[in-house]
């Protein structure tokens, strides 16, 4: 099982394009943004007041939990219904997570 962070398209709007090109022009940089969308097993950010930490696929961290009922990862506010798919869950989040380089 995993949990896959998912960008609405207008998430990628707000990306300056010199960044949306450097992500679009390298393998290995794309690569690092995906897999930085993406942490084991089920996790649902609402059950946790204050954050925690998880480990995203790519090694880094990315933080998560809820402030005043409301569900985040990183500076991203989640959709509230998580969709659950056979081997994870996917939530919607409004703004795209960017790793460490």
């Amino acid at each position: 099982n995993i949990t896959v962070f998912a960008t609405t398209t207008d998430a990628f709007a707000k990306i300056h394009a010199p960044v949306v090109n450097a992500i679009a022009g390298s393998t290995s940089t794309l690569q690092a943004v995906l897999t930085y969308h993406v942490v084991a097993k089920h996790q649902d950010p609402r059950r946790w007041v204050g954050q925690v930490r998880r480990t995203a696929l790519n090694g880094q961290m990315v933080f998560m939990g809820s402030k005043a009922g409301v569900p985040f990862v990183n500076n991203s506010t989640l959709s509230c219904t998580p969709e659950k798919t056979d081997n994870g869950t996917v939530w919607i989040i409004d703004s795209v997570l960017l790793p460490q380089f």
